[in-house]
């Protein structure tokens, strides 16, 4: 059978209908692992397919996108191995729910079912926060659905306005409205809520507020879900809406969000310095690298837009990695207060040296993952805009500073736990050792050979910087 977008999207609706069924907890894990695996097959075997144009359904984006989702789920799921959430035969049907929405949204070509799928990827969302967070805030999830909902009308109406335009496309394949030109004043007013619907799913200052409280109050799998894949919906919008079909919209805006990014990276790279508690740290370190993805995309330039998609990439691994051991260490030590713990590489060796590959490649050390496309960011805005360039710079210093400050406090020192949860720390299972040999793997991998992830986001920012500039 030929393997198509559609071939996914129905394996993956059919792996969350199956898995209720499945009571026993051991039995659900593994159904879902083995499934979730025969997807990353499939997106595989589609993604190869497509860039060598054998059977070119799909371009470099979706490529990317779809290669981000397959390889992240079966990585969630085994994650949750040796801890599997309460009623994990539900929680598993929901991931599979929020991954087809996810596919959908990254393979389709019509705006309506661009919208509804990026509509639908927040009800298996709302329900993991829901059923699964502890202690259950409901007014973090009424946060969160407020803000994702306001975002949504915002992009019906912009693709409305597309759609009915006297002089538009009168069509909602999103490639012809990329080929159909719009007036420049359309451009320039339906910029700002479109921009705002991708802003507040990303997200970035000053649309942030909704996620420090959803990120560090989320179980463990679900925040990973959340951080490393629902954020990425806000990217991949402005990469395949915004920036191509308001061009000129883009290039008049463009000082103006890059100032709102730069300003969002310091502000929240400050607060991250302050914070005292382990997730909130990392939840605000990931929207600080969420302003720095749109200051690369926004720079105007082949570098800066290259840079954006391939931190987005490096963003997606370090974050499922820092947030696992965020739960790790939770799971293990009974807190996630700062000031309860430290010495734990005294005690637990492995786990202080894979966080601190992470961390690396977080901060952008030199042959990490993250040093590529951080290193492109920067070289695009100093080669289009070098006073905020240099602005940006001290973001990075900062970055730094907040992380390293994370490693001390949390892995050096004197033993703050009690005895009772230090001892806790026995040696993980080879489930967790999997998931973070791979991460920490890919940390080191795409850090010393970034070639394949710059072959093909290449031809994105070609396109992009061309249409932008015009």
């Amino acid at each position: 059978m030929m393997i198509t977008p559609s071939v996914l999207l129905l394996l993956s609706i059919f792996s969350a209908a199956v898995l209720p069924f499945f009571k026993n907890t051991s039995v659900s894990k593994w159904v879902a692992f083995v499934l979730s695996s025969l997807i990353l097959v499939g997106a595989l075997i589609l993604c190869h397919f497509s860039y060598y144009g054998i059977l070119p359904m799909l371009d470099s984006l979706s490529i990317i996108m779809v290669m981000i989702t397959a390889i992240s789920i079966p990585l969630v799921i085994l994650s949750t191995f040796q801890f599997p959430p309460d009623s994990s035969r539900y929680f598993y049907s929901l991931i599979f729910l929020l991954e087809a929405a996810l596919l959908s949204v990254f393979t389709t070509r019509h705006a309506l079912i661009f919208y509804v799928s990026w509509e639908a990827s927040i009800i298996p969302a709302l329900l993991m926060l829901f059923g699964w967070q502890k202690p259950r805030l409901n007014t973090v999830i009424l946060k969160f659905f407020l803000y994702t909902f306001a975002g949504g009308m915002c992009l019906l109406f912009s693709l409305l306005v597309l759609y009915y335009y006297p002089a538009g496309a009168h069509s909602f394949d999103i490639f012809e409205l990329i080929a159909t030109p719009l007036p420049h004043h359309l451009q320039i007013i339906l910029f700002l809520p479109l921009f705002l619907a991708f802003a507040i799913k990303l997200p970035i200052f000053p649309f942030h507020t909704w996620q420090p409280e959803t990120y560090s109050s989320a179980s463990t799998p679900t925040g990973m879900l959340l951080v490393a894949l629902l954020s990425k919906l806000g990217l991949y919008g402005i990469l395949r809406i915004l920036l191509p079909v308001l061009p000129f919209g883009s290039e008049v805006w463009h000082k103006g969000v890059l100032v709102l990014a730069i300003g969002g990276l310091l502000y929240s790279a400050s607060i991250a310095l302050i914070q005292t508690n382990f997730r909130k740290v990392l939840a605000y370190s990931s929207v600080s690298h969420c302003c720095l993805m749109v200051i690369g995309v926004f720079s105007q330039s082949f570098q800066g837009i290259q840079g954006g998609i391939v931190l987005m990439i490096a963003h997606t691994v370090n974050t499922l990695g820092l947030f696992y051991m965020a739960g790790i260490i939770e799971r293990r030590t009974g807190t996630l207060e700062l000031d309860k713990l430290g010495g734990i590489k005294q005690r637990f060796p492995l786990l202080a040296t894979a966080f601190f590959v992470l961390l690396l490649g977080s901060i952008a050390f030199p042959l990490t993952n993250g040093f590529v496309g951080e290193f492109l960011i920067l070289w695009g805005v100093f080669s289009t805009h070098p006073i905020l360039g240099m602005i940006t710079g001290i973001g990075f210093i900062l970055g730094a500073w907040y992380m390293l400050n994370l490693f001390q406090r949390t892995m050096l020192g004197a033993t703050t736990t009690s005895e009772e949860h230090t001892l806790s720390l026995i040696p993980l299972p080879f489930s967790s050792l999997l998931v973070i040999v791979t991460l920490c793997g890919s940390v080191v991998l795409f850090g010393i050979y970034p070639k394949p992830l710059l072959a093909i986001s290449a031809p994105i920012a070609k396109a992009l910087s061309a249409g932008v500039s015009k």
